[in-house]
């Protein structure tokens, strides 16, 4: 069994691997309840390891009420006691610590601080008890770019720092000094040229560190209640909060990941008798994620469009067409 730890992309979902079976097709249950996102099928509001009580892993042959997935993550929740417990924690990271990478003149920032505490205990004893958690994980790093841009030139069409000669694709004939008239620029290539990185370094390299803030919130709650001897009630709430700044292939252009979620369950059990168990269980589970660019939105509008490109379709979705992908090699 491989666990690949939490995404960073779409829902920051939990991904575990095994026995030949693709992540899509492993099972998170969380007091019985089931913890998969419904986009890609990853285990999501999974909180921090001082909250489980028990943690198992089963495969293929379990019982039916385990689900539909052939690998199970099960998780129990803690939950308090007639005593008061706690816990506190740090764990820190930084770059004091970490080896410099060999295309950075120095080693780029990165402090990790993940933090948290639980408590729990007694509301009303040997009737009412309480568990609560909390942790936040914030991520100060720095990406490096060690870029292969073009030659500054090129966007006023002088390619003679190329070796190779370059012709023209109507008539076959070479343009002189490698040069291409601007009369002959495409009009949505222009529109682009604004978004183009450029060199700040020799052989048309562009170098920098840019920061890339993440941060990570989670809480937990649950409250259990003994109704009588043979009626016993407990619910509980697990929230998190990731907020991600992703710069892109220029510093300036970023995008902004953020999602948030829930999950709530409430379980009802009745022992009828020394043999026979009632169990009731209901579950919510809501993912909202909102993936925003800094070039897009309503006030940017569709620059595809303003660039005068055809060929694919924008309509419902006009405000959220940003940039086109734009890369340089060689």
């Amino acid at each position: 069994m491989r666990y690949s730890g939490r995404e960073n992309t779409g829902e920051r979902g939990n991904a575990a691997q095994g026995a030949g079976i693709p992540l899509e097709n492993t099972e998170f249950l969380i007091d019985g309840l089931s913890a998969n996102a419904s986009m890609n099928e990853r285990g999501i509001t999974i909180p921090n390891v001082d909250t489980i009580a028990e943690f198992s892993v089963e495969t293929s042959s379990f019982s039916a009420e385990n689900g539909r997935n052939p690998i199970q993550m099960i998780m129990v929740i803690k939950s308090g006691t007639n005593d008061f417990h706690g816990a506190i924690w740090e764990f820190l990271r930084n770059e004091s610590l970490d080896a410099r990478n060999t295309f950075a003149n120095s080693t780029p920032k990165f402090v990790q601080n993940q933090f948290g505490a639980t408590a729990g205990g007694p509301v009303v004893r040997n009737r009412t008890h309480f568990f609560l958690s909390n942790e936040y994980t914030r991520r100060r790093r720095e990406d490096l770019y060690n870029s292969a841009t073009i030659a500054p030139g090129m966007l006023q069409g002088d390619f003679s720092s190329l070796s190779k000669t370059i012709t023209d694709p109507f008539t076959g004939d070479l343009f002189v000094n490698n040069q291409i008239p601007q009369s002959m620029f495409s009009g949505a290539s222009q529109f682009f040229f604004n978004d183009f990185l450029l060199p700040n370094s020799p052989n048309n390299r562009f170098r920098h560190v840019e920061p890339r803030p993440d941060n990570l919130w989670e809480f937990l709650a649950r409250i259990d209640h003994q109704i009588s001897d043979n009626h016993r009630i407990y619910g509980r709430w697990i929230a998190s909060n990731h907020d991600l700044v992703d710069p892109q292939a220029r510093p300036d252009i970023t995008n902004t990941d953020k999602s948030d979620q829930d999950n709530i369950g409430l379980h009802y059990n009745w022992t009828v008798n020394p043999t026979t168990l009632l169990n009731l269980s209901m579950g919510y589970l809501r993912n909202i994620n909102n993936f925003d660019g800094s070039h897009t939105g309503a006030d940017i509008g569709n620059l595809t469009e303003q660039a005068g490109i055809r060929g694919f379709q924008t309509e419902g979705r006009s405000e959220h067409v940003g940039l086109p992908s734009i890369s340089v090699t060689g």
